[in-house]
């Protein structure tokens, strides 16, 4: 499992500990459990030798690092957005 679906899965188990004790919304929960079946089910649908999208960005981000590191910057926020996103 990757690092944002880990995230993911951290983020709707806190979510459902708030809909536990009243404090929660339960659109967000929903809304977390179908991200983070679109990304498993992505996930499965790669072989060992695919990588993700944000696999590929990052590591273009690593290869702009020395000489453009703004654009590096921006990639990674990129990515982040992305995987904010659920994509």
């Amino acid at each position: 499992m990757d690092e944002t679906t880990a995230t993911l899965l951290e983020d709707l188990k806190r979510a459902i500990a708030d809909l536990e004790d009243g404090s929660g919304d339960q659109a967000l929960v929903a809304d977390l459990a179908g991200r983070i079946e679109r990304r498993l089910h992505a996930e499965a649908e790669l072989s060992d030798d695919d990588d993700t999208l944000g696999e590929d960005l990052r590591e273009g981000a690593v290869k702009f690092e020395a000489e453009h590191p703004k654009l590096a910057d921006a990639l990674r926020r990129f990515v982040d957005g992305l995987g904010g996103l659920g994509i």
